[in-house]
């Protein structure tokens, strides 16, 4: 049984009485060891890679009866986009989670996939805290209904203090209207310190984008661990503190971390061990839980709607750096609805991240797993300088395989990567003619590009023309539309987006 009080001076819990968790101790007036599991970003539950629930059910059970008083620290990254979400809103998530008892969990920009009042509604679900530190609700003046600031987690003699810290670009990126996000330095330094003269014995920072800060306060003990739980970041183009031994990277989906930390005179890393949850049979009574989930999207979407003609890849680096064919087919097809001049989608609509064999069958479940965000298909009108800005804001971040970069129809673009931002765009031209600066053009795009999603502030501000009104069709059943009609995709690159970089 778990008991929770809710501190009058911040939003605060204390996890009181604890059955279970993840840390390890040794008995009062002994060094305290610390023995944590980490682990996050299972959004897909029949993912064969990433949705491993049941094996980490039976990781956590094995650790828990070596250790009743250990810590399990859940990084989020779970409750959307996928499949299912699309329908429950990330609801299914939290039901297994209650099954598996994290002791707490942290928050990142994919909590918000279906915005602010779902969040809050699948807080109220747990049975654990959720963590979000440094999120304020412009409608309240407090923090997002639901979650926490900062916990303790008491177990026998040992206390555990868990911050998460969100970047500010949750905000462009999945366009959220009543949340600001509150400097992470110095909330990170208050909450540290609070928790601190509350007793607590160690604390953990989790946070989802790799602030450059984090070494620092590592080095000065302002927090005593960090947990960074994007397994996207690549540790090539990584800050330093990467290789800091109190540091640790959830490097892949579908496993976890086991950390020991003795918190003797000399807070250190005695062991760190990366786990492939693989490697674990499935608990029985998780893997009932997520096949009861499955099937019902199975009934749902498990309908064959045509053929994948050629191979074809939504791999993140093949949707988020050069043109796509799959990409292709969408933009082509939300062109030809519209009888539009021209089309975009950002490539972080493209959530699949799987590659499709020749001849094989293509279902909706697939689209729905492609295209799980519910974006409807809108025109606006756009002069050439405000086009050629949208691609530039497209290409600004490039190197990081960022969702913004844009799969494009009925014009050809070259860019280069290797130019600063800003001058990425060589040429384009529409309908073999070159961007006439002045001319407007028909766009047909997403509401969430329209709106300025994911860094394209640049369309938010135009002013939204009554002729150019459509069907707000889905773009993912205009998808399914499409491909029933042409009884399956068979598009190819055909040199629409070409890059110019000797390195790309």
């Amino acid at each position: 049984m778990r008991a929770f009080i809710l501190c009058s001076t911040m939003r605060f819990y204390v996890s009181c009485i604890v059955a279970f968790g993840l840390c390890c101790f040794t008995q009062l007036g002994n060094a305290k060891d610390f023995n944590i599991v980490f682990s996050a970003d299972m959004p897909a539950i029949s993912d064969r890679e990433s949705g491993r629930y049941a094996e980490l059910a039976s990781f956590i059970k094995q650790e828990r009866e070596k250790d009743k008083d250990m810590f399990f620290i859940y990084g989020g990254g779970s409750l959307g986009p996928s499949a299912m979400s699309g329908f429950d809103r990330g609801s299914h998530i939290i039901d297994i989670l209650n099954s598996i008892e994290p002791d707490a969990m942290g928050i990142t920009k994919r909590e918000f996939s279906y915005r602010e009042d779902e969040l809050s509604a699948r807080a109220y679900e747990a049975a654990f805290p959720l963590i979000s530190s440094n999120t304020a609700d412009k409608r309240i003046g407090d923090g997002l209904e639901g979650l926490v600031d900062s916990v303790i987690i008491e177990k026998s003699d040992k206390k555990l203090g868990f911050i998460s810290i969100l970047s500010e670009r949750v905000i462009s990126e999945y366009l959220l209207e009543y949340t600001n996000i509150l400097d992470p330095k110095s909330i990170v330094k208050q909450q540290a310190s609070y928790l601190r003269n509350q007793g607590a014995d160690i604390i953990v920072l989790h946070l989802s984008f790799p602030f450059d800060f984090v070494g620092d306060f590592l080095n000065r003990n302002i927090v005593d661990l960090a947990f960074l739980s994007d397994t996207r970041i690549r540790e090539s183009t990584a800050p330093s503190y990467f290789s800091h031994e109190r540091f640790f990277h959830l490097n892949s989906a579908g496993h976890a971390i086991v950390s020991v930390v003795d918190t003797g005179s000399k807070l250190r890393v005695k062991e760190s061990v990366d786990v492939d949850l693989l490697t674990f049979s499935k608990s029985k009574n998780i893997q009932l839980q997520v096949d009861a989930y499955q099937l019902r999207v199975d009934r749902l979407l498990n309908q064959q709607i045509g053929y994948w003609r050629n191979a074809y890849s939504t791999i993140r680096a093949d949707v988020r750096t050069k043109e796509n064919a799959f990409g292709n087919f969408v933009v082509d097809a939300m062109k030809q609805a519209t009888k539009a001049d021209i089309a975009f989608l950002n490539g972080g609509s493209f959530r699949g991240d799987v590659n499709y064999a020749a001849q094989s069958v293509i279902t909706r479940k697939q689209i729905a797993t492609e295209l799980p965000f519910r974006s409807r298909l809108v025109v606006i009108r756009v002069t050439g300088e405000e086009l050629l800005q949208a691609l530039e804001s497209g290409l600004s971040e490039f190197e990081s395989y960022q969702g913004r970069f844009p799969q494009i129809a009925g014009m050809k673009v070259t860019f280069d990567s290797d130019n600063a931002v800003g001058e990425r765009v060589i040429s384009v031209s529409v309908k073999g003619k070159a961007l006439d600066m002045d001319k407007q053009y028909r766009l047909a795009t997403s509401d969430y590009i329209a709106s300025g999603g994911d860094g394209y502030s640049i369309l938010a501000s135009i002013e939204k023309s009554k002729e150019d009104v459509v069907s707000p069709i889905l773009i993912s059943d205009l998808v399914i539309r499409n491909i029933r009609s042409k009884k399956g995709v068979d598009n190819t690159t055909d040199g629409r987006l070409v890059n110019l970089s000797g390195g790309k």
